[in-house]
């Protein structure tokens, strides 16, 4: 309510190596899900490969998912840019093409 916030909780990666965790992020209409993109996170084809990271809250935003790029490269950025559909259950998340996620089985 205007200029009053709660602080809940901090989120950090639950993979350290991720590279410019929180960069951008998606939350599902409910609140219940978010969708966290590190597109700087390096993988065995080289820098910048990118991954996503799905958070559920239930009392606590906990880790659920990582998503990587069905074929990870170089500069792919994967997790750049990504949008959560407003129930949760689907998502699309940039790298070298467009990904198209379901995220449980309703997808």
């Amino acid at each position: 309510n205007g200029e009053n916030f709660i602080f809940r909780r901090k989120l950090t990666p639950p993979d350290l190596a991720a590279g410019h965790f929180g960069e951008t992020v998606a939350l599902s209409a409910d609140g219940g899900r978010l969708l966290v993109g590190a597109p700087r996170t390096a993988c065995a084809a080289g820098e910048r490969c990118g991954i996503a990271y799905l958070f559920e809250r239930d009392r606590y935003w906990q880790p659920t998912r990582t998503i990587r790029a069905d074929h990870p490269r170089q500069d792919a950025n994967f997790g750049h840019h990504l949008a959560l559909s407003p129930e949760g259950t689907r998502a699309a998340v940039q790298g070298a093409v467009l990904h198209v996620i379901a995220l449980d089985d309703a997808g």
